[in-house]
């Protein structure tokens, strides 16, 4: 059979995850985007805190680096096994994954 015609493409250009926000950042009202730069952020954070590549954490994951980095840009809805694997593989629990990054005040005095 011929080649998949609906091959991903990725960006070729690293992003500065540090200073950068995801490609796709939510708009305030949007609570489904919200929680996928959440998510963007946290992997990124947590993995440059143990100083994984999106390789390493794809391996220990048992993902592919595509579907690591598609998470971290907050381009793709991760499904549920993906947060988990990629939870486990951080060392966390996957509702850290998916709660405001640390120093986020967002969320601040909403729950008083």
């Amino acid at each position: 059979m011929g080649r998949a015609t609906g091959a991903l493409r990725l960006a070729s250009a690293p992003l500065n995850y540090s200073t950068q926000m995801p490609p796709h950042a939510p708009q305030q009202d949007d609570p489904l985007r919200q929680m996928k730069l959440h998510l963007a952020m946290n992997v990124i954070r947590l993995r440059q805190d143990r100083r994984l590549t999106q390789l390493q954490l794809a391996n220990v994951a048992d993902l592919s680096r595509a579907t690591v980095h598609l998470v971290e840009a907050g381009a793709c809805d991760a499904r549920m096994s993906t947060i988990t694997s990629i939870a486990a593989a951080l060392g966390v629990d996957p509702v850290e994954l998916l709660g405001p990054p640390d120093g986020d005040q967002s969320h601040a005095g909403s729950a008083t």
